[in-house]
């Protein structure tokens, strides 16, 4: 969930500085814009910070990047054209 939104929080950032004119123009803004985004980035850092104190919740963390490039590679297997 930390790195879902993450991700979309990332790609508003980038939508806002790439497409300004088209950011003004929505109906549905982020409100406090950046800031807010800024601000909720570093609020899951600090939960992924609490996550890394527990050995419990500091293995599924150590896990994680295996599992997403597992994920990747799976995906990239499964997507090649077939012969």
């Amino acid at each position: 969930m930390i790195s879902t939104w993450s991700m979309i929080l990332a790609a508003y950032l980038a939508y806002r500085k790439r497409n300004p004119a088209a950011h003004q123009a929505s109906q549905f803004k982020l409100p406090g814009g950046v800031v807010t985004a800024v601000v909720t980035l570093g609020f899951l850092g600090f939960v992924l910070v609490l996550l890394a104190l527990q050995p419990d919740t500091r293995l599924a963390l150590c896990v994680m990047p295996l599992w997403f490039v597992f994920l990747l590679l799976a995906y990239r297997r499964r997507s090649e054209p077939r012969t």
